[in-house]
């Protein structure tokens, strides 16, 4: 998932035709909507018995105020400033990730051949 955010990010700071961004933006929506179920799902299973509901609100907050503040920046801020070179970044940052998330599962099948991961 991280790879597949990563690559549609870094294609997308080149600044693509409107075919290409309609796809790649909805690879991108696809893969973010995993990655932030995964997120959700990992932070609602460590919060204390009884406290998933406040723990679920706040990311709901979290994640309204994302939504504000991403809407505003696109609205406000030409796109050769911020959002190319915002999603040249992020494209970099998700590979990194996908690298990341390899290494340490490796790590943990080294440490726990026996465990699913």
């Amino acid at each position: 998932m991280f790879v597949i955010l990563g690559v549609s990010w870094l294609i997308l700071s080149y600044g693509v035709s409107f075919p290409v961004f309609v796809v790649l933006g909805g690879v991108e929506g696809l893969a973010g909507w995993m990655v932030q179920d995964l997120a959700v799902s990992f932070i609602l299973a460590q919060a204390p018995k009884g406290h998933s509901g406040q723990a679920r609100a706040r990311l709901n907050f979290y994640d309204e105020l994302g939504s504000i503040a991403g809407t505003t920046s696109l609205l406000l801020v030409p796109a050769n400033w911020l959002v190319l070179p915002m999603y040249a970044i992020l494209g970099i940052l998700g590979i990194v990730m996908a690298i990341a998330w390899a290494i340490v599962d490796k790590l943990h099948q080294s440490r726990h051949p026996f465990q699913g991961s």
